[in-house]
């Protein structure tokens, strides 16, 4: 009797672990960078990088969204070039709030690409400011499903109209991703701790009892 209950106890911790690893291996997902081209730059406008970074889905992604914000009273005339057959169309409308939407066709999976440059202009009446562009709501789908991902940031210091510094602030790893697994190996430990200890104290009593005879 016993053992048929040990045995059910560690099939059910069986299927907990196979079921959170199942969990997390098998969602889809994605993240994304924001960087300056350092390559094509002058003193009056910058230009970013939008890229797609650890792809994990299980069709190929082919779409994008999400929402450019800046401080439009420093910098104006913003725009996207497509890179890498990504056909991506932004509205700078005021009501549109930066959005921009875009697909790509491809059977190819794709794992890291360049998606997009956006190109912001200082206005002209902009000497000294410290503000941050950022890429905001940034979705894709898989199948009928919509992924969400972080936003993007970049911290801009503009001195004498020109550009000073350019920092991403998002290079550190997510902590809430980084709580996710932690808390994954923690379960998938206590788990273990619990079968363990329980396949102890049964052969104990066991003995005990044997010995006791």
């Amino acid at each position: 009797m016993k053992k048929k209950i040990l045995k059910s106890i560690i099939l059910v911790i069986i299927f907990l672990i196979a079921l959170i690893i199942n969990k997390n291996v098998y969602a889809s997902n994605f993240n994304t960078s924001l960087i300056i081209d350092k390559n094509n730059q002058d003193t009056n406008r910058i230009v970013l990088v939008l890229k797609l970074k650890d792809v994990n889905f299980e069709n190929t992604i082919s779409t994008i969204e999400g929402n450019i914000e800046y401080d439009k009273s420093i910098f104006t005339d913003v725009s996207l070039e497509n890179l890498n057959n990504w056909s991506i169309v932004y509205n700078n409308e005021e009501k549109a709030n930066g959005k921009f939407i875009g697909f790509k066709i491809s059977e190819e999976k794709i794992r890291e690409e360049e998606i997009c440059k956006i190109t912001f202009k200082i206005n002209d009446n902009v000497e000294n400011a410290n503000t941050n562009i950022s890429v905001k709501n940034i979705k894709s789908a898989d199948g009928d499903n919509l992924v969400a991902t972080e936003d993007r940031n970049i911290n801009i210091v503009i001195g004498n109209s020109e550009i000073l510094n350019v920092k991403d602030k998002n290079q550190k790893i997510s902590k809430k991703t980084t709580l996710k697994y932690v808390l994954i190996l923690v379960i998938i430990a206590l788990l273990l701790t619990i079968s363990t200890s329980t396949m102890y104290l049964i052969q104990k009593y066991k003995l005990k009892k044997k010995y006791n005879q």
